[in-house]
């Protein structure tokens, strides 16, 4: 029982002069530590809130996907059919200016 008394009276002594270190009477240092408390609490719930929202909207792409595949499979043949449209006509400009060159 002694030894008990004995740590709690460090322990009295130490957080005594912790608060004396800071300027700080025991109910700031309660209030203050309740604060931070409070807001860790509430970056806690908001992180949780903001990760359940990223996993709603990674649900959503995941369901969206084929259509994305889709519209991306569509432009690339839509990209390769105007190449293919184009590049006589590139070939006969660059045949154009390549004889123009030649004469100058």
């Amino acid at each position: 029982m002694k030894s008990f008394f004995k740590v709690i009276a460090g322990t009295a002594a130490l957080g005594g002069i912790f608060l004396a270190s800071r300027k700080q009477t025991p109910k700031e240092f309660f209030d203050e530590t309740k604060e931070k408390f409070l807001e860790k609490k509430h970056a806690v719930e908001s992180t949780k809130e903001a990760y359940e929202n990223f996993q709603t909207s990674l649900a959503n792409l995941k369901e969206q996907l084929p259509e994305v595949n889709k519209v991306v499979n569509g432009i690339q043949r839509d990209v390769e059919e105007a190449m293919f449209q184009i590049n006589p006509r590139l070939d006969e400009i660059k045949k154009f200016a390549d004889d123009i060159t030649k004469e100058h």
